[in-house]
């Protein structure tokens, strides 16, 4: 049989994903807390730092009803406590 290099390939996760963000907040000390309405330091506008992607404040009523992976952010980012053990508790729940 003939080697295939696409065989060792590894496939790369999706950053816009609930598993990823879980994957990148059990990095972060449980009890660091975060600042929501520092749209710069924001959990999410570090997460979208994280991986190299611009952020931006979705619609809050999108946010609010919505589905998307950014809604999630948000929803995970904005309820209290605003610590990153708290968050990653919210994102575990959702990806059920």
């Amino acid at each position: 049989m003939l080697y295939d290099p696409k065989w060792e390939q590894k496939t790369k996760a999706d950053p816009l994903s609930l598993a990823s963000l879980i994957a990148w907040l059990e990095r972060h000390p449980a009890d660091e807390t975060y600042c929501y309405m520092d749209s710069g330091e924001c959990l999410a506008a570090q997460y979208n730092q994280s991986i190299g992607r611009v952020y931006q404040t979705p619609n809050p009523i999108r946010t609010y009803f919505g589905r998307s992976f950014d809604a999630h952010l948000e929803r995970i980012a904005l309820e209290y406590p605003r610590n990153f053990g708290a968050a990653l508790e919210r994102a575990r729940a959702i990806a059920r």
